[in-house]
């Protein structure tokens, strides 16, 4: 919602859509003495489907049509791995990760509206193509079947900077 002191009311506007994406990563485990290295290629796709809306007080709402968002990127890397055995047969796993991201393709930079019937287009800030891409993920498990994981993701660009932390549990039967 948004206030003006052109409309009566605020201007209120409702949209859904639906998005995916897929991914696929391919590398190779050398062993390296106690270390495991991996080289990884990978590439991701991403897309999103915005449904068009009509904002609330036309003629001073926004309309903004329907609109297709892709991004299709490209990773080269490299991650660090070790394991460690307690006496208590406790195994932790720490990994590191370091990589290149570079943008082939994206197009959520752009929005399409219309104000007063006149289309017009809003461009973000460009984050920038390319990104470095550090990880961090701890796992453990004391049986085969069962293992925690923690994990911390970042992506820095010239422009902008993602951190991601994840967790979770994984069994295997």
């Amino acid at each position: 919602m948004r206030d003006t002191v052109l409309t009566p009311a605020a201007i209120a506007g409702r949209t859904d859509g639906f998005g995916g994406g897929v991914a696929f990563e391919a590398g190779y485990r050398l062993p390296a003495g106690a270390l495991t290295v991996k080289p990884y290629a990978g590439i991701a796709w991403q897309g999103l489907r915005r449904n068009g809306y009509i904002e609330t007080q036309l003629p001073f709402g926004l309309i903004y049509p329907t609109q297709w968002f892709e991004k299709l990127t490209t990773t080269l890397g490299v991650s660090l791995a070790t394991q460690r055995r307690f006496a208590n047969g406790v195994v932790v796993m720490p990994e590191f990760k370091f990589g290149w991201g570079h943008d082939l393709r994206d197009t959520t930079l752009v929005s399409e509206a219309a104000l007063l019937d006149n289309a017009f287009t809003v461009a973000a800030a460009n984050p920038g193509r390319d990104a470095a891409l550090v990880g961090f993920k701890l796992a453990g498990w004391a049986t085969g079947n069962l293992r925690l994981f923690a994990a911390y993701d970042g992506e820095f660009r010239s422009n902008a900077a993602s951190h991601q932390l994840t967790g979770g549990l994984r069994y295997t039967w």
